[in-house]
């Protein structure tokens, strides 16, 4: 994936300007206990989260993992392999009607 570079316009610089600032006004309204007990309820919820939780995988799932012909299938995985070969494709009018047709029926 490329990554975007924009152009950083007197107008645009100012509207970052002023975005900071409006954070930094309100980083100064919040009360510093307020926001440290914030933080810390936040973390220990988030320990006490990873603690409990044990991720249990659906019956159906349990079941396809058992039987030695499943195959698991990472949709996103798929889903970039078929974006990438689009972008080194563009000129493939017929390929793309193609895909997102396919695409259309998959869907649940």
């Amino acid at each position: 994936m490329t990554r975007r570079s924009y152009m950083v316009t007197p107008k645009r610089r100012r509207l970052i300007s002023e975005a900071l600032d409006m954070v930094a006004q309100t980083r100064r309204r919040i009360d510093p206990d307020l926001l440290r007990k914030a933080r810390q309820s936040i973390a220990v919820a988030a320990e006490n989260s990873q603690k409990h939780e044990s991720p249990k995988p659906s019956p159906s799932r349990t079941e396809n993992i058992a039987r030695q012909d499943y195959i698991p299938i990472d949709r996103n995985k798929n889903m970039g392999t078929i974006l990438k070969f689009l972008e080194m494709n563009p000129g493939n009018a017929s390929l793309q009607k193609e895909i997102s047709r396919f695409l259309g029926e998959s869907r649940p």
